[in-house]
């Protein structure tokens, strides 16, 4: 039986912050692989839950569309820091 609410709701709001602060580029890339793992762990520990968790759900939906960009930016993609893709 399920129990009613999914344990560990924090570790992977904890691997997701540690690589949006990650300044040093190797390390950023083991932070992102941790991460996305840390996300897709709690989506598969979630499933089934329904909509009791529907803001976490949105939260993890988020989280992921930004590690993915923050991955294309990592892989050369852009620079987050370039002047040129800053508005005044």
């Amino acid at each position: 039986m399920q129990s009613a609410q999914p344990e560990k709701p924090k570790a992977w709001k904890e691997a997701y912050e540690a690589a949006l602060l990650e300044v040093q580029p190797v390390k950023l890339g083991q932070r992102l692989i941790a991460a996305e793992k840390a996300i897709e762990d709690r989506f598969q520990e979630l499933d089934g839950f329904g909509g009791k968790n529907r803001r976490e759900l949105l939260e993890l939906d988020d989280a992921k569309r930004v590690l993915a960009l923050l991955r294309s930016y990592q892989a050369g993609e852009g620079s987050l820091c370039d002047s040129k893709n800053r508005e005044y």
